[in-house]
């Protein structure tokens, strides 16, 4: 089966390793190394991941040699550490000097990014009074994905604010995995925001995708920032537990919240549920829009969403 799109690969792959089928997601990976626009560091993982699970250790070593000698990639140390199907790769007398060259890179290219901060204004009139929707990118998630689904004439005149994390990953792609290091880029992006358009409160809508949310949440509800509106679009919340015993918060401050997430989104979906639930418990007045048939993605419909999305917040 060929793909041309980089993401349904990696989902469809995926979803076969979770339904352990290994060697079907280990031929359709391989048969797609060079779909158009797929991110080879990633795809090299795959291979050579699903290469040590089958048993076939030769092949998977001389794709991780080639990752990292050939291609100057760099993988998380950790998961070389101690994800159970590497254990031939961490038996072999090359790995100390590979683990090496990939604890280097983590090191050297983690923070090599720069906290950014783009920002879209709708036309002088809407200026005059203004109202900001801040949209905090997912995993891996490009700046143009955000600004094609958030932007000041998709989003009802608003200023729109996009923060960029400056924590990279190996692929080069920005993510939200140090949560300290994110709460603290997001305030200061927020404060920078407040400061310069002179907004209150009420005026803050704040959007967040995916490993977005947790640090979305962590901000509000340890008082670091500050909102009237939260749009969680299929988050992921790993930290929840010890963030729910915080929720009391989000009633306190009247805050309104709206979940959208995909019923077929297995990384999304139950964090989703979970969220649900304990704004439930704490009698926060929120919306969960669970789409059916989606999974990790924005629905195609998603203009409906964003009407949805003011219906819920204007009622």
């Amino acid at each position: 089966m060929k793909f041309s799109k980089y993401q349904e690969l990696i989902r469809d792959t995926f979803k076969l390793i979770k339904d352990k089928k290994i060697e079907e997601a280990y031929n359709l990976i391989n048969d797609n190394k060079d779909v158009e626009g797929g991110k080879l560091a990633v795809i090299y993982e795959y291979r050579f991941s699903l290469a040590f699970a089958l048993g076939k250790n030769e092949e998977g070593l001389q794709l991780f040699k080639e990752a990292v000698m050939e291609h100057n990639f760099f993988y998380p140390p950790r998961n070389l550490l101690n994800d159970p199907s590497l254990k031939a790769l961490r038996a072999d007398p090359s790995f100390p000097e590979l683990l090496e060259i990939c604890q280097e890179g983590n090191e050297k290219h983690r923070y090599s990014g720069e906290p950014e901060l783009f920002i879209q204004e709708p036309i002088k009139e809407h200026i005059k009074k203004p109202r900001i929707l801040i949209a905090i990118h997912g995993n891996y998630q490009s700046l143009d994905i955000v600004k094609e689904k958030w932007n000041p004439d998709s989003y009802y005149n608003h200023i729109v604010a996009y923060p960029i994390s400056s924590e990279l990953t190996y692929s080069n792609d920005h993510v939200w995995n140090d949560r300290q290091h994110g709460v603290k880029e997001l305030s200061m992006h927020y404060d920078a925001l407040m400061k310069k358009y002179n907004l209150k409160t009420e005026d803050v809508t704040i959007c967040s995708c995916s490993t977005g949310a947790s640090i979305l949440i962590d901000c509000i509800v340890n008082d670091l920032i500050k909102a009237k509106k939260l749009i969680f679009i299929r988050p992921y919340i790993p930290n929840f537990e010890e963030l729910k015993v915080k929720f009391n918060v989000l009633k306190e401050k009247n805050i309104d919240v709206y979940i959208q997430c995909g019923d077929k989104d297995v990384h999304c979906l139950p964090w989703a549920n979970l969220l649900s639930e304990e704004l439930d418990k704490h009698g926060v007045n929120y919306k969960y829009n669970i789409i059916e048939g989606l999974k990790d993605d924005y629905p195609d419909n998603f203009d409906e969403v964003l009407t949805d999305i003011q219906l819920f917040f204007n009622s």
